[in-house]
C-alpha cells in the first residue's frame, strides 16, 4: 500500500488546511513488471490536491 499525504507545510498558517491522505494499493499504479502507469498516478494525485483545496473553501 502507497499513502499520499498533502499537509501545509506551516500548520499553524492562518490559511492551512487540514492534511488530506489517499492510500491505495501499489498494484493499481503498476504493471505486473513493475512500471508505474503515470496517468492513474497523477489523476490520484490532482484528486487529492483538490480534495485539499475543498477544505480551503469550506473554512
Amino acid at each position: 500500500m502507497y499513502t499520499l499525504t498533502i499537509a501545509s507545510a506551516d500548520p499553524q498558517s492562518i490559511s492551512a488546511n487540514k492534511p488530506v491522505h489517499f492510500t491505495k494499493s501499489v498494484t493499481k499504479w503498476f504493471t505486473k513488471e513493475g512500471v508505474l502507469v503515470e496517468g492513474l498516478f497523477w489523476k490520484d494525485v490532482e484528486k487529492l490536491i483538490d480534495d485539499y483545496n475543498s477544505e480551503r473553501k469550506s473554512k
